[in-house]
């Protein structure tokens, strides 16, 4: 329980739920705000590996659809979603990086909704020898 109550308090303090894809602009935040921290925090207090969705700050135009992803030791990357559904090119741009992490061994691929159909995102992954 203790677990759920931290990660719980980490995204009420994100404060990053959209609910509408228009507010993505308005609620995209920096790497290094706030939510960044209270996760990765979560993740150290926890030992687990703590993956989050959010709008992205994009200096150069739209945001984009991110995924954070805070370890235990206290480190963080950024996942940013390759392939959108169709409409929401008019609120964010796709990411082009493929994102691929290792938890206990294991090659992760990730991946954001609309990237998980995609035929290049697998080969992409395959060519990574990702084992998820």
């Amino acid at each position: 329980m203790a677990c759920a109550s931290l990660l719980r308090d980490a995204l009420l303090a994100a404060d990053d739920v959209l609910h509408q894809p228009g507010c993505a602009a308005v609620a995209a935040r920096d790497e290094d705000h706030g939510a960044r921290a209270a996760l990765t925090a979560a993740a150290v207090a926890t030992n687990t590996v703590v993956i989050a969705g959010c709008p992205l700050h994009n200096p150069n135009g739209k945001p984009y659809i991110a995924a954070v992803i805070c370890f235990p030791n206290g480190e963080h990357t950024l996942y940013l979603k390759q392939h959108l559904h169709e409409g929401e090119e008019v609120y964010c741009i796709p990411g082009c990086d493929s994102g691929l992490i290792k938890v206990n061994g294991t090659r992760i691929a990730l991946a954001v909704c609309a990237d998980f159909p995609h035929p290049s995102h697998a080969a992409t992954a395959a060519a990574q020898q990702a084992d998820v």
